[in-house]
């Protein structure tokens, strides 16, 4: 079966292919390089950093010499404070948070104790406090993150996807009430140019309403 690609998903797949290829590099990397790496055009290479600086995943390092006298190229590198990501590993009587930042540079790392038996509530609990000491202690592009109040990139609230309980405030696990950036499944089927309304009807996927609500909830 063939799968057509749209523009938009083209343009991000381009986009994580440049990201990919200056992370296997793990270091600074011209334009030039990237599109040797990718198989891209100079052009769509340009198009393509561009915007990864304007979002501030990539940044400019120093300019290389030039060979022929002309203008000289600054390189491009992953900008490490971009996003984090948290890692949980629970074992039998260990919990370890790890945070790593956006070049794969670990920022911190910590290891507690765990008392089994432990009740499910109480370990989510202890979990979601040992993320925001590993968040406090990262330094100051972490903290400029949580400075608002807005954690949905921590991914630790619990989402009403189905929207069946709306009045609950936390989860059964104990988590507090997440707001889904984009509205409740139901609500965003409503709307016909919704991300989930276009997995349904998009003639390469054929998805039912469940099966996208199992795939947003993976997601999210």
């Amino acid at each position: 079966m063939t799968v057509r690609l749209q523009s938009r998903q083209l343009s991000q797949l381009h986009l994580y292919q440049v990201l990919h290829a200056v992370r296997v590099r793990r270091g600074a990397m011209s334009r030039a390089e990237i599109a040797e790496r990718t198989g891209l055009s100079q052009p769509a290479v340009s198009s393509l950093t561009r915007r990864l600086l304007a979002s501030g995943a990539l940044i400019e390092g120093d300019a290389r010499p030039s060979q022929g006298g002309g203008r000289r190229e600054r390189e491009l590198m992953l900008n490490s404070a971009f996003a984090w990501v948290v890692g949980v590993k629970i074992a039998m009587h260990q919990l370890t948070i790890t945070l790593v930042d956006f070049a794969g540079g670990v920022a911190t790392t910590i290891k507690r104790p765990l008392a089994a038996p432990l009740r499910l509530p109480e370990l989510v609990r202890q979990v979601a406090r040992e993320i925001d000491k590993a968040l406090a202690g990262a330094g100051g592009p972490v903290r400029e993150r949580l400075a608002d109040g807005d954690t949905r990139w921590i991914n630790r609230g619990a989402y009403d996807l189905l929207g069946s309980n709306p009045e609950a405030a936390r989860s059964s696990a104990g988590l507090p009430r997440a707001t889904a950036l984009y509205g409740s499944l139901p609500q965003q089927l409503r709307k016909p140019d919704s991300f989930a309304s276009q997995l349904t009807s998009s003639p390469c996927t054929h998805f039912s309403a469940s099966s996208v609500a199992a795939l947003v909830s993976s997601l999210t």
